[in-house]
């Protein structure tokens, strides 16, 4: 996401990193890391539940992305990988338009 994080932006789509981590531990995350993007913790996992993320074990979810419009999710991707996820999501929203 963050290699292609301007041409993201650039059709209008907000990135939101979200993590069972909480809060100190996403700030130093978001710092080491330099994200553009917000870091939301959601250590209580209410996220993850209402999203259906899968659960790795307790207080680790999957990495999973989502593209919602007007509040549905309208794409998902259950098995992202950093390596090419910012041009999955970018195709994704392509074939949506």
């Amino acid at each position: 996401m963050q290699a292609r994080f301007d041409e993201l932006t650039e059709k209008g789509i907000k990135v939101v990193g979200v993590s069972m981590d909480d809060t100190e531990v996403q700030k130093e995350f978001h710092t080491e890391h330099g994200f553009p993007f917000p870091l939301v913790p959601d250590s209580e996992g209410e996220l993850v539940g209402a999203f259906g993320v899968k659960l790795l074990r307790p207080g680790i979810c999957a990495r999973e992305s989502f593209l919602v419009r007007g509040g549905k999710v309208v794409w998902a991707d259950r098995s992202a990988k950093p390596a090419d996820h910012g041009a999955v999501v970018i195709a994704a929203f392509d074939a949506l338009e």
